[in-house]
């Protein structure tokens, strides 16, 4: 017996009855994470984590998403007739939303790992701009028809969101290379334990997630069958994007603060103001501090860990806590191994092989954090 055509009104039903079960389960799926990262978020509610700008784009891609959701299970289960397109693009919008702002979220990863690269930035920020207004394009096309046989608000139209979809695979394709372009050319470490440390799993798996919804919009088998992929991916993308949010390095271009992560090691770039300049050593210089986590190595002048971000903790003249010692600038981000066996009087910059005079940009504090 030959297949029906997807098209055909029964197959249609069925794919839509699917799309009902998918929809519950990623209801589901979505709770749970949502439940057991609460935690996270209420550090920020409480205060007893510093405020950051990035931290509204997250909050905002992981509330919203829960809003989206809440609006599909109330579309897969309508028992009278309602306007089914007024909740269609409450569904729409959030969704989009959360595209654009899981997106922005992967974006501030790469410009953080590429240093603030002007050319990247003007590159993605452009590419980010046209995404955007393909997902606002989209979200204003969204139709969907009460269907009584189901009990259901079936969305109409779904083809139309081909264009944001593919628009966003692009992006997220491009911030995906670029960022494993910087990591490649990143000094020491293995390669699978640096990817790891810098989020690169949870990227990946974000941007591969929009492969399945570009396929099945280029095939446009039935409006069911275009819904189907798409929450799949959204779910997927919104995880794995404040995942790696809260796993990994703020990184806020807006704050005199930079903050790099890594196992055991913590590395707070600040940049003083004109008044603390004054009270500083280097009084031209912005101040670099170290905070030593829970790796016994790296508190005693053995670190030699490379973890494609910050700097090695080299001899300090005694090692001591709040001892401050220059560091060179252009070094920031090549972890160089110290020696044990080299004097105690030997400083980083000499280690590096830098003069006294390239060393004076930046001086490094030790703390205690442990």
């Amino acid at each position: 017996m030959a297949f029906a055509s997807w098209k055909d009104p029964e197959t249609v039903f069925l794919c839509a009855r699917a799309f009902e079960f998918i929809v519950a389960f990623a209801f589901g799926v979505y709770i749970w994470e949502f439940l057991i990262t609460l935690p996270f978020d209420f550090q920020f509610f409480l205060r007893k984590r510093p405020f950051r700008w990035t931290f509204v784009a997250y909050a905002l891609t992981r509330y919203l998403m829960l809003l989206a959701l809440i609006a599909a299970i109330r579309m897969s289960n309508v028992l009278t007739p309602v306007n089914c397109t007024t909740w269609n693009r409450i569904v729409y919008t959030c969704a989009h939303a959360c595209f654009a702002l899981a997106s922005l979220l992967l974006f501030l990863r790469v410009v953080a790992i590429s240093d603030r690269n002007i050319y990247i930035i003007l590159f993605l920020g452009a590419f980010y701009l046209a995404n955007l207004g393909t997902l606002i394009h989209g979200a204003t096309l969204s139709r969907a028809i009460f269907v009584p046989e189901l009990w259901l608000c079936g969305a109409t139209n779904t083809v139309a969101s081909r264009v944001n979809v593919w628009m966003s695979f692009g992006f997220d394709l491009a911030c995906l290379a670029i960022m494993l372009t910087v990591l490649l050319r990143a000094p020491g470490g293995g390669l699978w334990r640096l990817l790891v440390n810098q989020g690169t799993i949870y990227f990946i798996v974000a941007t591969l997630s929009y492969l399945l919804p570009a396929i099945f919009l280029a095939l446009d088998l039935n409006d069911a069958m275009n819904e189907i992929p798409q929450t799949i991916s959204l779910v997927t993308m919104v995880i794995c994007a404040s995942r790696m949010y809260r796993t990994l390095s703020t990184f806020d271009p807006t704050s005199d603060t930079r903050t790099f992560v890594g196992s055991g090691l913590v590395l707070t770039l600040p940049t003083l103001s004109t008044e603390t300049r004054r009270h500083s050593r280097m009084p031209s210089a912005p101040s670099t501090q170290f905070n030593f986590g829970h790796n016994p190595h790296l508190g005693h002048g053995h670190g030699r860990e490379s973890l494609g971000v910050g700097l090695t903790f080299a001899r300090a003249m005694d090692e001591k806590i709040g001892d401050e010692f220059p560091i060179p600038m252009k070094h920031r981000g090549m972890l160089v191994p110290s020696d044990s066996s080299s004097s105690q009087g030997t400083s980083i910059a000499e280690k590096a092989g830098m003069t006294p005079s390239a060393s004076r940009e930046v001086f490094v504090k030790i703390a205690d954090v442990s």
